[in-house]
């Protein structure tokens, strides 16, 4: 039998922080079903009002991801930044920005965003939509 001390099992049951994403697309109504799209049990999801207010001086802790419409401001201090294309409707190119560059991606809806989104911030197991 294994014994775990009251600290052992409070680290074992708190992963620590997770990961942030934040939502700063046009219109408000897209950001909000998109926030709710990417909903995850292991993320903080975040809508944000334009993404001028995701750079470093927005205080708080920093956004792993950012989904955006629109130019990247230089400041955008995220990660991985999801540009959503700036046609009608959201659809059509749009890029993808991490460490190891830029990539054009199409983009026909939100599932696309989520695939996206998956493939770069894996989910953690078990992870359910948050409610």
């Amino acid at each position: 039998m294994t014994r775990v001390s009251a600290a052992g099992l409070d680290a074992l049951m708190d992963p620590g922080p997770r990961p942030r994403v934040a939502v700063a697309v046009l219109p408000r109504l897209l950001a909000d079903v998109l926030s709710r799209v990417l909903d995850r049990t292991d993320l903080d999801v975040v809508v944000c009002a334009a993404p001028e207010l995701l750079g470093p001086s927005s205080g708080g802790r920093p956004f792993e991801v950012a989904v955006i419409s629109g130019a990247p401001p230089a400041n955008l201090g995220a990660q991985i930044v999801i540009r959503l294309p700036d046609g009608p409707g959201n659809v059509g190119m749009g890029s993808v920005r991490t460490s190891a560059g830029e990539e054009a991606v199409e983009l026909h809806g939100l599932a696309e965003v989520v695939t996206i989104l998956d493939r770069l911030l894996p989910p953690a197991a078990g992870h359910v939509l948050a409610d």
